[in-house]
C-alpha cells in the first residue's frame, strides 16, 4: 500500500535478457509496489519458463496468462480489462527498462495521487519519444530525435551512464510537462488509475500506444502528463536492440546492480 492506494506493476513479458535486470530493480522497490504481474506475451519456451520459475520462486512476481492469441505487440492491449480496480495504481514497465532512478517510484506515485486530472502519467524516460517535449538542455543533447542513428543511441546512454556513475542524476530531472492530444509518447513506462481505466472496463485500443498517448486522451478530454522528477532508461527499441545487443551498454547497466547477466 502507498498512501491508501494498492500498487500493482505490470509488464508486457518476453525477454530474459531483459527481464533479469529489470527484476532486480523491481524487488528493490518492493516496499512501494505490492505485486509485480508478468503478461506473457511471448511464444518462446525459454522465456515463459524463465517467467513461470521467477514467479513460483518469489510471490511478489504473478504470472498472468494471455485470453486472447499472441501478436507481438498487438495482443498487449487484452490485459488492461483487468486492471481496473478503483483502489490501485497501476505501473507499466516495459521488459527492457533498464534503469530506475532510487527515488523515480515514490516521486511517480506522489504526482500520480497528486494529479488526478490526468490520464496518464509518465517518468521521464531516457531513449524515448517524449524528450523533445522537455525543457532540459541535458536531456535533449542526451536524446534528440535520431532513433536510427548508432553513433547516437550509443553515445544516449553513456553521458546517461555517466550521470548516475557520478550522482548526478538529478540534472536529467526536468519540470513536469502537460502533452496535449497531439504528442504521441512512447508507452514504455506508464501509470493509470484503476478507477479511471474501469470508466470504460479497461477496453483499450489494438495499437495500444496510440490509443494510450493520443486517442484516449482526445475522447476522454483529459491530457496525459510527464513527471519531471522521475526517472527510467529504455534499453531500446525494436530497430535498435540488434546494435544495442552487439555492445556493453546492456552489462554497464547491469554493473549498476552487481548482477550477473548472461546476453543471448
Amino acid at each position: 500500500m502507498y498512501k491508501g492506494y494498492r500498487v500493482i506493476s505490470t509488464t508486457p513479458a518476453g525477454r530474459v535478457s531483459n527481464l533479469q535486470l529489470l527484476n532486480r530493480h523491481l524487488i528493490n522497490f518492493s516496499n512501494l509496489i505490492d505485486e509485480h504481474h508478468f503478461w506473457i506475451n511471448t511464444t518462446c519456451p525459454e522465456d515463459i519458463e524463465y517467467i513461470y520459475n521467477t514467479c513460483k520462486n518469489n510471490s511478489f512476481f504473478k504470472f498472468v496468462e494471455p485470453k486472447i492469441p499472441i501478436d507481438w505487440i498487438y495482443s498487449i492491449y487484452h490485459f488492461f480489462k483487468e486492471y481496473t480496480d478503483p483502489n490501485t495504481i497501476y505501473l507499466r514497465f516495459d521488459d527492457d527498462i533498464c534503469y530506475i532512478a532510487p527515488d523515480a517510484i515514490n516521486n511517480l506515485l506522489d504526482f500520480r495521487i497528486e494529479h488526478p486530472e490526468f490520464f496518464l502519467v509518465y517518468p521521464v524516460i531516457i531513449n524515448n519519444a517524449m524528450n523533445e517535449f522537455l525543457d532540459n538542455d541535458i536531456m535533449r543533447n542526451i536524446d534528440g530525435n535520431w532513433f536510427e542513428d548508432k553513433e547516437h543511441i550509443l553515445k544516449k546512454h553513456y553521458i546517461f551512464l555517466e550521470l548516475i556513475k557520478n550522482g548526478k542524476i538529478d540534472l536529467v530531472k526536468t519540470n513536469d510537462y502537460i502533452l496535449d492530444h497531439t504528442q504521441r509518447v512512447n508507452i514504455n513506462c506508464i501509470s493509470w488509475f484503476g478507477k479511471e481505466f474501469a470508466k470504460f472496463n479497461g477496453t483499450v485500443g489494438i495499437e495500444e500506444e496510440e490509443w494510450l498517448s493520443r486517442t484516449a486522451p482526445k475522447e476522454f478530454n483529459k491530457n496525459n502528463a510527464i513527471c519531471g522528477n522521475s526517472v527510467v532508461a529504455h534499453y531500446g527499441f525494436r530497430t535498435q536492440k540488434k546494435f544495442l545487443d552487439k555492445t556493453n551498454v546492456l552489462n554497464e547497466y547491469k554493473k549498476l546492480m552487481s548482477i550477473n547477466i548472461k546476453l543471448n
